[in-house]
């Protein structure tokens, strides 16, 4: 039984030695796995998801799942691709028409709201504190 555990802690070590190294050797890596992960859970095929991790500008059409609004929005024509975040350094993200998918999100969810009549303009207007 020790044998066993020997040799478990064995591999597991020199696997997290290899793992350190590509991590090294490709400090992107963990970014571009956490942007496959966004990928797929948002509903991109494997073949998108593919081509877009090989940073090219991929166009699409159907619809992406927001967890954050825990519903689908529909495109016609867009794009997605890999850019550098603005403001982070050595950082990247996902895009969607030249937006980060979360804020490309906030607009589709306006726009649906706007599709059924509420206006958040009109929401501020009147407001104050009456005394």
């Amino acid at each position: 039984m020790q044998t066993l555990q020997k040799e478990y802690t064995s591999t597991t070590d020199k696997l997290r030695a290899e793992l350190k190294k590509i991590f090294d050797l490709f400090p992107n890596l963990r970014e571009l796995l956490s942007i496959e992960r966004m990928c797929r859970l948002v509903g991109f095929s494997d073949d998108l998801t593919q081509r877009i991790l090989s940073g090219g500008k991929v166009g699409f059409k159907g619809s992406l799942y927001s967890a954050e609004y825990k519903r689908k929005f529909s495109t016609e024509h867009s794009t997605a691709q890999i850019e550098p975040e603005p403001n982070k350094p050595g950082k990247l993200r996902l895009a969607i028409d030249g937006a980060d998918i979360i804020e490309w999100f906030r607009m589709k969810y306006k726009e649906f709201q706007k599709s059924i009549g509420i206006d958040w303009t009109d929401r501020n207007v009147g407001r104050g504190r009456k005394m």
